[in-house]
């Protein structure tokens, strides 16, 4: 009930339970899409419901943005429309301190782009950052 009423209480219409999904390591540039795109950083890692992008200069929480980036798996860009759900600030500590960033949750993409997302994770599924390793489908 806590999570329901915190939910109300930012404005939010939809609750669901948060699964995390397992992510594989990426590094490739995303762009910010605009009339003319701009370097926000790089790709720590992926998964089918969002990334990490690694940047010294993370959008708020909350925003919107559209994403494009490259796939060793695809000709030309992903374009995404994504949410900021996370950031992590740089923090000046000596290693292993984690890469400044955001987490972005994907919203919206068209199918093609969704397939090569889900061809990507599926062929480097053996890479996945959680032990349990799930299957993607494609």
């Amino acid at each position: 009930m806590e999570a329901l009423d915190e939910a109300r209480s930012l404005g939010r219409n939809r609750v669901w339970c948060y699964v995390r999904r397992p992510r594989v390591p990426v590094r490739t540039p995303v762009y910010l899409e605009g009339s003319s795109p701009l370097l926000l950083g790089y790709t720590q890692d992926l998964s089918p419901s969002g990334l990490f992008v690694a940047t010294p200069a993370p959008i708020d929480v909350g925003m919107r943005c559209a994403l494009s980036f490259p796939l060793p798996t695809r000709r030309g860009n992903v374009h995404v429309i994504g949410r900021v759900v996370r950031t992590v600030p740089p923090i000046p500590k000596p290693p292993p301190s984690r890469a400044p960033g955001m987490g972005v949750e994907f919203e919206r993409f068209g199918a093609e782009d969704r397939h090569a997302i889900e061809a990507y994770l599926h062929k480097n599924e053996g890479r996945t950052l959680r032990p349990e390793g799930a299957r993607f489908s494609v």
